[in-house]
């Protein structure tokens, strides 16, 4: 009996231990058990005030102004986001993208959950998909970030049932060139045409709500297209969900 005890102390989930903060490294984190320490989310991850259709920050140097937003991205009806993109999220994002470092997921959906407006697109939305990659990627890499967000959100909120997840929504039809290197226009065009709702997710896309989740809004251009797509099948409304939203500037 004490042996079988030992083994599920041993085997069971160790958020009762302590571990260092991957941001400023100090130990032991607190709480206990989470890989950022209570300090370094209030510094760098505190909800703040965002345009709801761009998610950019409203304060003195925003560009955008609410009711009269320039940088909206077409076919997007609502977008909310927990931090800026830069430091610490950087390196943490890459960590879980490109590393397989895949248990940031359910810290970045905590985030995710606590930004202003985030919870009432949950409630809002009756489909919740990740923003999709090419097949040959998703083979390259072995998992969709945004599904795992996906999950993470939905698995620790009962209000918000996990029947709402759907990866089969959208197809990523092509692999496009890195947002970031390219001009708005360029963007723009890179996009077309590169997602598409298969013909047997139609029926479920018809006048749905649907919120897309991915881990960086660099501009927009990419949820527009893959919100075009499903607008293009009918949906009544799509809002996305993202973690981190590149800044203006």
């Amino acid at each position: 009996m004490l042996a079988r005890t030992a083994l599920r102390a041993l085997t069971a989930p160790r958020a009762w231990l302590p571990s260092a903060c991957h941001v400023c490294g100090t130990w032991p984190a607190s709480p206990l058990g989470q890989p950022i320490c209570s300090a370094c989310v209030q510094t760098f991850a505190a909800p703040t005030a965002r345009c709801p259709t761009c998610a950019l920050r409203l304060d003195v140097d925003s560009p955008c102004r609410i009711g009269n937003c320039r940088q909206a991205p077409a076919h997007l009806d609502r977008c909310a986001t927990a931090v800026d993109y830069g430091y610490p999220w950087g390196q943490l994002i890459a960590r879980f993208k490109f590393h397989g470092d895949t248990a940031w997921a359910n810290t970045f959906a905590d985030l995710m959950a606590s930004a202003p407006e985030a919870l009432a697109l949950l409630d809002r939305c009756d489909l919740c998909a990740p923003l999709p990659l090419t097949a040959q990627r998703l083979g390259e890499r072995g998992y969709n970030q945004a599904w795992l967000l996906v999950k993470a959100l939905l698995r620790a909120r009962p209000s918000h049932p996990a029947c709402k997840a759907d990866a089969s929504l959208l197809l990523k039809l092509k692999d496009t060139t890195p947002q970031h290197e390219l001009s708005r226009e360029a963007r723009l065009s890179n996009l077309n045409t590169a997602f598409a709702v298969p013909p047997a997710a139609m029926p479920f896309v018809a006048r749905k709500r649907v919120l897309l989740v991915d881990d960086i809004m660099t501009t927009g251009a990419t949820l527009a297209a893959a919100a075009h797509a499903l607008k293009m099948a009918g949906a009544a409304e799509v809002n996305a969900l993202v973690f981190a939203r590149t800044p203006a500037d």
